[in-house]
């Protein structure tokens, strides 16, 4: 004969399912958390990597070509900035093709002549693939640019790129740095690894006319 204790031994009670219940959603919540962790880094070393060609192409592109002539070639209308690779969206369609945007109005677009200096010299890559970085702040990046800055005093050209998550580690160098609302300077300034760092992004101007 079973007994009455032996019967409510053989199953879970009540309490015992919540545990189990409770501990499996904070392992599932980790195994979230980690697997996000995990995209973020793999993301950000994809564009990472892809500045680092794209800095390659531009490298090259100046031997042949002089920092005047490529910064007239990134005039687009009062800019002097201009997307690194082809294939982008055109965001408001308009015709032109644009890698940066905030609340849906293009502030960097591609340029033709900019495309042909650097096509001269190396295949320009298409960039429909490259997944955006979007700020909170409503900016959404589809891929790097080069633009005209001024650092240290001296008319610069700086390659600028953007990776998801605050506090992010460019890479790489030379980094420039923020002084001011629209200075900068090749100084190290605050943290090291980045050039600033709000909104959920972090963001990476890198020196491309040394």
């Amino acid at each position: 004969m079973i007994s009455k204790d032996s019967k409510l031994s053989s199953g879970f009670t009540i309490v015992e399912l919540l545990i189990v219940i409770v501990v499996i959603g904070i392992l599932a919540s980790i195994a979230v958390v980690a697997y996000n962790g995990v995209q973020l880094r793999a993301n950000n070393s994809s564009r990472t990597s892809l500045a680092y060609q794209m800095k390659t192409v531009f490298d090259i592109t100046k031997i042949d070509t002089s920092i005047a002539t490529v910064k007239a070639s990134l005039q687009y209308d009062t800019w002097y900035r201009a997307c690194l690779g082809t294939g982008y969206p055109d965001i408001n369609s308009d015709g032109v093709r644009d890698c940066a945007a905030w609340n849906g109005n293009p502030f960097v677009s591609e340029t033709a002549n900019f495309n042909a200096i650097l096509a001269k010299t190396a295949k320009v890559p298409s960039m429909g693939t490259y997944r955006p970085v979007v700020a909170t702040s409503g900016d959404v990046y589809y891929g790097p640019y080069i633009s005209s800055i001024t650092v240290d005093g001296q008319d610069s050209l700086s390659l600028e790129y953007f990776l998801e998550g605050i506090g992010q580690s460019c890479s790489l160098s030379p980094l420039i740095y923020v002084t001011g609302s629209s200075t900068y300077t090749l100084t190290p300034q605050g943290a090291l690894h980045y050039t600033s760092s709000a909104d959920g992004i972090t963001v990476c101007k890198i020196l491309a006319t040394n």
